[in-house]
């Protein structure tokens, strides 16, 4: 017989005293490896301009398994938490999947034009929690109604109507 399991998937913004520090204080190891969507949609020819370079954030028994087979490399906490800040400045989302209150086995950092997760929960119009530190604001007076930003934004927060 199977056994439902439960998960939710966030997507949260980074900062010292919010959402992912409680998933960072649970564990002592970290590893980080290449985004695989990024790298995957470059390979099919039509991925974007997003780095795929350490953006992928590895936790505990998982980021042991990385770095046994040699595929993210060791870091610290506090080089995660860079890699957050950089991730964020290059316009990523933070996108976790916890496995139980305050752990978690991964901390992707997700762009809409080559997220696998992110592209299927547009697609679907899914509802999940979507917190990050990019708040969508229109300045009624510069826009021109082009439809620009609804296609940057990774989590389309954005209409154009």
């Amino acid at each position: 017989e199977f056994e439902e399991l439960s998960f939710e998937e966030e997507i949260l913004k980074y900062s010292s005293e919010y959402e992912i520090d409680p998933y960072l204080d649970s564990y002592d190891t970290f590893s980080v490896a290449n985004c695989a969507c990024r790298v995957s949609t470059r390979l099919l020819g039509y991925g974007c301009e997003h780095t795929e370079i350490d953006t992928c954030i590895q936790c505990g028994p998982c980021a042991e398994s990385f770095i046994l087979t040699g595929r993210g490399r060791r870091v610290t906490v506090d080089e995660v938490r860079e890699i957050l800040k950089r991730c964020e400045r290059e316009g990523l989302v933070h996108h976790l999947m916890p496995m139980e209150k305050g752990k978690t086995m991964f901390i992707c950092n997700c762009c809409g034009c080559s997220c696998v997760n992110l592209q299927v929960m547009n697609l679907l119009n899914l509802s999940v929690s979507v917190h990050t530190n990019f708040e969508p604001e229109i300045d009624a007076d510069k826009c021109v109604g082009c439809g620009a930003c609804t296609g940057v934004c990774p989590v389309q927060a954005i209409e154009n109507k």
